[in-house]
């Protein structure tokens, strides 16, 4: 279990994270959702450790995060960034096999067994075809699945994931959380930073939206995703329906065809505020 006691994180004299407490059970599903700036990578960050938590503290199975050794960290979470970016001419499939690294001895090579890992990681995601070509010479989209397939072969009890599809295909999209639905369903814990409001409600049991650095809704998608709430926390006209096949509810976002020009910016008229949750 992973547990956030009341912390506070940010970027020197920038506080972003302001007293977060959370709860994560062991094979949760959960999405991470909220506006722009609301502190969602942040919390990524400072659960991993790459931003440093100015008070509170990060619990793993009861204890403090940064008492564990980085390698025994690593066999247990793995994390795909926002953002990839690699330095030097790579293969895809050597980027992928990093995910082994937490299981190697010091100065040993990669076993026969972590090679078919990362293949079989490559071939899940769809890119074993790209597995000799240089990390350089690949799309955006193709970028993300290469840093999706070397989490998958890193082969944790916990996958964190932020914004891992924003550059992705519709297709793409689906064939990725299909494979986290699997790996979810095989034992994996999963949380996942989105924007996409839809693409959270059909994959996500549980919905946890941020907002100017707090926690302002925690809950099971099917309680928490509702005009109401969506329309306050995004500021903006949502309704919800259900999806014709799935049943899970999906967003649609009003269009305010009569906003005009004001200051440089626009000005929205006709805001239709929805006043209550009718389910």
């Amino acid at each position: 279990m992973i547990e956030i006691i009341n912390i506070f994180a940010g970027y020197q004299d920038q506080e972003v994270l302001k007293g977060i407490s959370l709860k994560i059970i062991h094979n949760e599903m959960i999405g991470i959702l909220g506006p722009n700036g609301s502190g969602k990578t942040t919390l990524i960050m400072a659960l991993t450790g790459v931003v440093p938590i100015k008070s509170g503290q990060i619990l793993l199975d009861g204890k403090p995060i940064r008492t564990y050794p980085t390698r025994q960290v690593a066999k247990r979470v793995a994390c795909v960034p926002q953002k990839s970016e690699f330095s030097f001419d790579f293969s895809n499939l050597s980027i992928v096999l990093m995910g082994r690294y937490p299981y190697l001895d010091s100065w040993a090579d990669y076993t026969r067994q972590d090679r078919e890992l990362a293949e079989d990681a490559m071939r899940q995601t769809g890119i074993m075809k790209l597995a000799q070509k240089s990390v350089k010479q690949v799309s955006g989209g193709e970028a993300q699945l290469v840093t999706i397939a070397r989490a998958i072969a890193q082969t944790t009890e916990i996958l964190v994931l932020d914004e891992a599809t924003s550059n992705l295909d519709a297709a793409k999209k689906i064939q990725v959380f299909d494979l986290l639905t699997k790996k979810n369903s095989e034992g994996a814990t999963v949380i996942c930073v989105l924007h996409d409001l839809n693409l959270a409600a059909l994959y996500c049991r549980r919905l946890i939206f941020l907002k100017n650095g707090k926690v302002v809704i925690d809950g099971q998608t099917e309680d928490v995703f509702k005009d109401c709430i969506l329309s306050e926390i995004y500021e903006t006209d949502i309704r919800v329906s259900k999806h014709p096949v799935t049943g899970t509810p999906q967003a649609h976002f009003v269009p305010h065809c009569n906003a005009v020009g004001s200051g440089g910016g626009l000005r929205r008229t006709g805001f239709c505020k929805v006043d209550k949750c009718d389910g």
